[in-house]
């Protein structure tokens, strides 16, 4: 089985090399192999070993691409690491870097024990990093070196449940506005990259809600699309206890979510709620006597569209307990969603005077 794609000895003839994407090699173990042993020649101050090309090595002889702008994995299933430390200042000229379904990824970047924590990483280039299902990852780097990020501009993180912070030593990425997930498109506040998780959200339990598997950083408070795909454990995708932090939610898509039943769901009785969602910890429930109504506003709301959803029975569901109003709502498309009932209440209608655009097919059980 191949053990890493780059040996010592041939990355000496591969300088000019740019394009790397790595698939499905299982036996895989590291990337750029490092090289067992040190140099015999000690006054060698380039950097270089004489005789072998000239090949460029760092401290710890580490192999360097100097050249390499996007690199690619997937299904790499015993990769536990993609670089060492060392080998970063090689890689100036890296533009991409997409990780994808690596199960033992557990950091991008390996700390080394001899490495100074003074030093500041800098990528000057590198404007997309894109990781995804990689459900032992702790962090890119948990060394408490600094990194800059001058080009980026923009950063996936989806399915990493176990992801704690980006880099524990602090990040500055000036061009850097979002950050997609599994659950949309969210706006960064002034801390940018510099989150630091204290639990695991996969210790929380299960739950009907899709954002367990995001966490709490990226969450419902700084989501400004929602995005949720083939999903098929979720019941309600936005919880009743999440209701009040989508001031600034502008786009709704959901799609191929069998087992969805309520897109924004609605505030429930404490009784019923606990009859109907035993196993389930995203509703909130209160007194069934109550008699107050929470209205809940969602003013940058403009655009829905639902599809194929099988089990969907209600968008936004009113109730004594529960009101909505989507003042600047424009656009509402919906297809395949056979067991909806309504798009709106009658108690919507004041609400709906931006609305322009509203699509509905294959629903065959609207009223």
């Amino acid at each position: 089985a191949l053990s890493s794609v780059i040996p010592c000895y041939a990355a000496g003839q591969m300088q000019k090399l740019q394009v790397l994407r790595v698939v499905a090699c299982n036996g895989m173990k590291e990337v750029f192999k490092t090289q067992l042993g040190t140099s015999s020649n000690k006054n060698n101050k380039s950097g270089g070993d004489e005789g072998n090309g000239g090949i460029p090595r760092v401290k710890n002889n580490v192999i360097m691409l100097p050249n390499i702008k996007i690199l690619k994995i997937r299904y790499c299933n015993h990769l536990e690491h993609i670089f060492t430390f060392s080998a970063l200042e090689s890689l100036r000229q890296l533009e991409e870097l997409m990780i994808e379904d690596c199960k033992a990824m557990k950091v991008i970047v390996k700390k080394e024990e001899d490495a100074s924590s003074k030093k500041v990483v800098v990528f000057p280039r590198l404007t997309s990093i894109v990781l995804v299902k990689l459900p032992e990852l702790e962090g890119f780097f948990l060394g408490m070196n600094e990194f800059r990020w001058t080009s980026f501009d923009e950063v996936t993180i989806k399915n990493c449940p176990k992801m704690m912070v980006f880099a524990a030593g602090g990040s500055t990425a000036p061009q850097l506005n979002y950050i997609h997930t599994g659950l949309g498109k969210h706006t960064l506040d002034q801390s940018g990259l510099n989150f630091h998780q204290t639990t695991s959200p996969s210790s929380h339990g299960a739950t009907s809600c899709p954002a367990t598997s995001e966490g709490t950083i990226w969450s419902f408070h700084n989501m400004i699309e929602l995005y949720v795909e083939r999903n098929y454990d979720v019941k309600k995708i936005i919880p009743s206890s999440e209701l009040l932090q989508l001031q600034k939610l502008e786009k709704v898509h959901v799609c191929s979510c069998d087992g969805v039943d309520e897109v924004f769901e609605a505030l429930e009785a404490a009784g019923r709620n606990r009859n109907r969602n035993r196993n389930s910890s995203s509703g909130s429930a209160f007194d069934e006597s109550s008699q107050t109504t929470t209205l809940f506003n969602l003013p940058n709301l403009t655009q829905v569209k639902l599809e194929y959803l099988c089990g969907l029975r209600y968008i936004w569901k009113n109730n004594q307990w529960t009101a909505f109003e989507f003042p600047n709502l424009t656009r509402v498309h919906i297809s395949t969603c056979k067991r909806l009932e309504h798009v709106f209440t009658s108690s919507m209608g004041g609400s709906l005077l931006q609305l322009q655009e509203l699509c509905i097919w294959n629903c065959s059980e609207m009223e």
